[in-house]
């Protein structure tokens, strides 16, 4: 949270990407950027909770995760709050820790089931 979302330089980059939004030349780029963007934090999740690997609902959950974060921080445009973001930031953490704890592992699929003839 200190070093990606809480700097003013998350708010002023996400004033750009809106900013941006109507100029459709520069929309690939943008759209470019925040897929690489989003694939090393899925890498660096996986580092930070190795007993997320091989979920295979990983991608969703990362995201989900992610868009928390972001709305945390975007409300800080419109003030700030600071013990309610760390409210927000401890529930949050509850959620992954059940989740990575909790949920079942679908890193195969099923093997199909012998039929007799």
């Amino acid at each position: 949270w200190a070093h990606v979302y809480e700097p003013p330089r998350f708010l002023a980059a996400w004033s750009v990407y809106f900013g941006a939004a109507a100029e459709e030349s520069l929309q690939p780029s943008i759209a470019d950027m925040r897929a690489g963007l989003s694939a090393a934090l899925r890498e660096a999740f996986v580092t930070v909770f190795p007993e997320a690997l091989g979920r295979a609902d990983l991608p969703a959950f990362v995201d989900l995760v992610l868009s928390s974060l972001r709305g945390i921080g975007m409300t800080r445009l419109f003030g700030t709050d600071p013990a309610a973001e760390s409210a927000q930031r401890e529930q949050l953490a509850q959620v992954i820790a059940t989740w990575c704890t909790s949920a079942p592992h679908h890193s195969q699929p099923p093997k199909p089931k012998k039929v007799k003839p």
